[in-house]
């Protein structure tokens, strides 16, 4: 049982398979696990279903689960994995737009990542950080987030990641410098072109822009 266990929560980072499968074997790794009663196997299960409910929109499912693993996590003294958890929570409210909750998270995750020598980990919250500040139009904070993150992903030899944080970069520095000075047609335009989490800039971030408020 050990063995497949691993097995179902391994494979769940497969890229050939649908989602749907990542989920149905994490939720199986979730249920060996319990009838196991192992608090590591169950903690990489629960991290397993957590990222693919997340990935397919079942976020509050995904933050279900990810209070489950910190709960265990504390129990049993697994910093690291608490901070996954907080990861995994910070990714989930962020895409429900819940950006205040997502950044707690995040900047309770952060430190623990940097105790327990998790470089990858850290630089990957840093991002989020980056993204939750820009969703709530506060470009200064998301910038220095980005470029740190940035800055750790150049030194892990990350190069997609790099490229994912300087196009983010790109785009908050763009929205800083419109928000200091936007005419309401080309606020208009960028309105237009938004997309919630993608393309220019957030919606929300957007709205502020045509509401002509300096955040």
């Amino acid at each position: 049982w050990p063995d497949s266990l691993t097995c179902a929560c391994w494979e769940t980072s497969w890229p050939g398979l649908g989602m749907e499968i990542k989920r149905s074997l994490s939720e199986a790794a979730v249920a060996v696990a319990a009838d196991l009663g192992s608090a590591p196997y169950e903690l990489a299960a629960l991290h397993s279903l957590a990222y693919t409910r997340t990935l397919t929109g079942r976020y509050d499912r995904a933050v279900t689960v990810s209070l489950r693993r910190m709960e265990l996590s504390r129990e049993i003294g697994d910093a690291r994995g608490e901070g996954l958890a907080d990861g995994v929570l910070g990714e989930a409210y962020h895409r429900m737009g819940k950006y205040e909750l997502a950044t707690e998270c995040l900047l309770q995750a952060m430190p623990l990542f940097q105790k327990h020598h998790a470089p990858d980990y850290h630089a990957l919250c840093l991002q989020k950080l980056g993204h939750a500040y820009e969703g709530m139009g506060r470009y200064p904070e998301a910038i220095g987030y980005l470029e740190q993150s940035m800055l750790m992903f150049r030194q892990l030899l990350l190069p997609r990641k790099v490229e994912q944080a300087r196009q983010a970069l790109d785009r908050c520095q763009t929205a800083k410098a419109t928000l200091q000075d936007t005419s309401p047609a080309y606020a208009g335009l960028l309105l237009k072109r938004a997309t919630v989490g993608q393309d220019v800039i957030t919606q929300d971030c957007a709205k502020r822009l045509a509401g002509g408020r300096n955040n």
